[in-house]
């Protein structure tokens, strides 16, 4: 595939940024089907992502006004998808959990706890 060039048409940009919207929506619905979530917790989840969505939409309806969307538009809205999903993230409570050096500082070891007989 490559990276598309720029300035990109309007409309094909917001149709793959609708696709990938689609496809963010399936994994989250799917995700939600797999882990048994309660309804009224799904109503919540699709409340806020139909509230992410609709900003992204409209960074993407505001870089297409011209019919054209350069590479810092695309940029910006990319900007916006990342800190909005950011955002549903924390709203949710769905942090990405600490990777492993981040649990331990560099250098610190582990305390062992002797064991008793």
């Amino acid at each position: 595939k490559g990276a598309a060039p720029f300035p990109q048409d309007a409309a094909g940009f917001s149709k793959r940024v609708d696709e990938k919207s689609a496809k963010l929506r399936a994994r989250v619905e799917a995700k939600m089907q797999k882990g048994g979530v309660p309804e009224a917790r799904r109503a919540e989840v699709r409340k806020a992502l139909d509230e992410v969505q609709a900003k992204v939409r409209a960074a993407v309806d505001a870089a297409a006004r011209d019919g054209v969307i350069t590479q810092a538009e695309a940029k910006r809205v990319r900007k916006v998808a990342r800190e909005a999903r950011k955002a549903i993230g924390k709203q949710l409570g769905l942090e990405q959990k600490p990777t492993k050096k981040q649990k331990r500082g560099k250098g610190t070891k582990r305390i062992l706890v002797p064991e008793t007989v």
